[in-house]
């Protein structure tokens, strides 16, 4: 019996190709040059990412994420012409912020000795300390009471999402086909690879921690040395949101040849983003949470 038209299996849908060199759509063009550039298409590689983190089930996870860090912001931009997964993408975002995250949220669960904040004697007397304002100090309570400070780990791994995805909003330039947005965007998640870097400052600042609190058996010397691995925290942090920040618009240029205006545009947005989303996540988030379980308690 012979099959119907409507029972014949659909053909999968083709995948939308552009030149590697140029970024000229060769949808229904069967030359194997491009009409625009010349340049000869290997249709075969040019259907295939070359971003390892795509293959990591024959890579090995481990091995397709490390490869993917390494890529360059160039080589891996120049993806667009290819199909770039969007779950993908997403995926080595998370993967890279759970990274970068571990290290600061155990950093923020260490418990803070008094001795790390209480006013240490020189020979000039105590170092002189401002009494805040009621108004402060009632603002602060719930960090202050230590309730807020347990919803900071989950407002870290937030934190951290927000951020690396803010950039995401200039990726869709108009003068992208429709394709070429979305794998636009999703090339931007990989431009969070330097929040890697977080590690450093965070085991930096660990080490600063632990010397205060031993300040009393090391003396001066250890007084010293904490201060030293508090400002190398401080100047790694920098460094790794330069480098966020420059990669983001590197794979910006790249990935969308877009216009100079609409680079200096995420220049100038982001940082003022990050500094918005952590004021609204990173403190907004825990203080919320600590005044809520305060209000709760008092009804019990």
């Amino acid at each position: 019996m012979n099959r119907s038209a409507s029972d014949q299996p659909s053909a999968p849908p083709a995948i939308e190709l552009f030149c590697p060199a140029c970024a000229y759509n060769l949808g229904g063009i069967d030359s194997e040059r491009c009409p625009e550039c010349g340049f000869e298409i290997d249709r075969t590689a040019a259907a295939a990412s070359r971003i390892p983190w795509e293959h990591r089930c024959r890579l090995g996870r481990v091995r397709a994420y490390w490869r993917t860090l390494w890529m360059s912001t160039r080589v891996l931009a120049g993806e667009v012409v290819r199909p770039v997964n969007y779950r993908d993408a997403r995926r080595f975002q998370l993967v890279t912020v759970l990274i970068a995250s571990l290290p600061l949220i155990a950093l923020a669960a260490l418990p803070m000795p008094l001795t790390v904040f209480t006013a240490r004697r020189t020979p000039m007397g105590a170092w002189p300390m401002a009494v805040p304002p009621g108004w402060a100090i009632d603002l602060a309570l719930p960090f202050l009471a230590g309730v807020g400070l347990r919803a900071l780990p989950v407002a870290i791994v937030l934190y951290l999402l927000a951020m690396s995805g803010a950039a995401s909003y200039f990726f869709h330039p108009h003068h992208l086909t429709t394709v070429q947005q979305n794998r636009a965007i999703a090339l931007s998640y990989y431009a969070c690879r330097p929040l890697v870097l977080l590690v450093i400052p965070a085991l930096l600042g660990w080490a600063s921690l632990l010397l205060h609190v031993n300040q009393p058996a090391w003396g001066n010397k250890g007084f010293l040395e904490a201060s030293l691995m508090g400002t190398a925290a401080v100047f790694m942090l920098i460094i790794t949101l330069l480098l966020l920040w420059v990669g983001y618009i590197r794979m910006l240029r790249h990935a969308t040849l877009c216009s100079t205006v609409r680079a200096i545009a995420l220049a100038v947005t982001l940082p003022i983003a990050w500094l918005v989303l952590a004021v609204m996540i990173l403190v907004g988030l825990p203080w919320v949470v600590g005044f809520g379980m305060m209000v709760a308690w008092s009804f019990q």
